[in-house]
């Protein structure tokens, strides 16, 4: 079995199942490209009749599948694309880009004790990246949308304002240099 997930063949049901949850999300897509068809409504666009295949053998087994059966895209930008569109997809990267680029500029200013578990969370997040471009659940299952949107809020989190004093106390705590002589 293990054999036939690395080099599969053309009837593995497996690899046959996700070729055509990609064949389905593109045919949605391709009536809903700008908005998607709502968050949380793209299964129940799988399931419906959006199966225009014309007798191809290869997806008439997939095809007479109950609706259990079916399954989500396994990568997280079709999800999102099938769900919100162009305009979501394109708002979430947008999004990801600018906290990434946030966190690249604050981590120039961190001292060495500070960057090291951020790094630990910048490597988490890239492992998430590529993960989500074989798997769906950080989109759509409960437990990985609440790994997700944790490790953007804490990316986010860490992202500090340029500081313009030299002191890293604000003016007039306890901690702030004192003036002798003033």
């Amino acid at each position: 079995a293990m054999i036939a997930r690395i080099s599969p063949g053309s009837s593995d049901a497996f690899i046959q199942g996700i070729l055509a949850s990609f064949h389905d999300t593109f045919s949605i897509l391709a009536s809903n490209p700008l908005l998607g068809v709502g968050t949380g409504n793209g299964f129940v666009e799988l399931v419906r009749n959006h199966r225009n295949i014309d007798n191809n053998e290869k997806y008439v087994y997939l095809y007479t599948r109950e609706p259990w059966q079916y399954q989500y895209p396994h990568n997280v930008v079709l999800v999102i694309l099938l769900e919100t569109g162009m305009v979501g997809l394109v708002l979430f990267l947008s999004f990801l880009y600018t906290g990434a680029k946030l966190f690249l500029m604050s981590a120039r200013r961190w001292s060495v004790s500070f960057s090291v578990p951020l790094t630990g969370i910048a490597l988490a997040i890239l492992a998430l990246a590529v993960l989500g471009l074989a798997d769906h659940y950080l989109w759509t299952v409960q437990q990985g949308r609440i790994l997700l949107w944790s490790l953007v809020g804490i990316l986010f989190g860490t992202i500090s304002p340029k500081q313009e004093e030299s002191s890293p106390a604000p003016h007039g705590s306890p901690f702030s240099p004192r003036l002798e002589g003033v």
